[in-house]
């Protein structure tokens, strides 16, 4: 297939699954929180903003890098000198 035609098509995927994703999230949105807090409903506009800053304090636009595997197998910084690496040599 074609390389433009293959980003054609993934950007248009991309886009799609999006706004399903977005439309979703309202209509769960409009129908429990109204319902359980008395708070109004959301347009679509307000659904992507949520989504945006839940996202930004959540820090989920971060890429993590393929390599970290587990975060609790990293040693934490102690700022005490190793005994290796205090040896000469």
């Amino acid at each position: 297939m074609d390389p433009i035609t293959t980003t054609i098509l993934f950007v248009a995927g991309a886009l799609i699954g999006f706004i399903v994703f977005v439309l979703v999230f309202r209509w769960i949105w409009n129908h429990t929180v109204p319902a359980v807090f008395g708070l109004k409903t959301i347009t679509f506009w307000q659904a992507v903003g949520i989504l945006v800053l839940a996202s930004i304090l959540t820090g989920g636009h971060r890429v993590v890098s393929p390599e970290v595997t587990n975060i609790f197998s990293v040693p934490k910084r102690t700022g005490a000198v190793s005994a290796i690496t205090a040896l000469p040599g």
